[in-house]
């Protein structure tokens, strides 16, 4: 995500693992959200980047997970949150958008999002 993102020295904390799906909370200098990650061929990539409406079930179907398996794994990421104190999880909440990051340019030959 640093890489990604062009932030080297963002934090990135905390990251909720489930198989190929994971959502980490991404703070550079005073904006921070939360990132919705997959992982794929290329490894781990951000498939978007937003606010309190990542933590939704309908966001993760949309995404692709199962409305079974987004309770346990949504739980488990305001722990997570909850454990690092209230002022990270309000600094995601207020991330103003949801921004769907760009394909690396050999990915296509258009930017499309991905």
């Amino acid at each position: 995500m640093r890489a990604e993102r062009a932030t080297p020295d963002a934090i990135i904390a905390p990251i909720t693992i489930a198989g190929d799906i994971a959502i980490a909370g991404w703070t550079f200098g005073f904006e921070a959200a939360r990132v919705f990650l997959r992982n794929g061929p290329e490894g781990w990539r951000a498939g978007l980047i937003s606010n309190d409406s990542l933590l939704l079930p309908s966001t993760l179907v949309s995404l692709g997970m199962s409305r079974r398996d987004s309770t346990p794994f949504l739980a488990e990421v305001r722990a997570q949150e909850a454990a690092l104190g209230p002022d990270f999880s309000a600094r995601f909440d207020a991330f103003g958008r949801t921004a769907y990051p760009q394909a690396p340019p050999e990915a296509s030959n258009n930017s499309a999002p991905r």
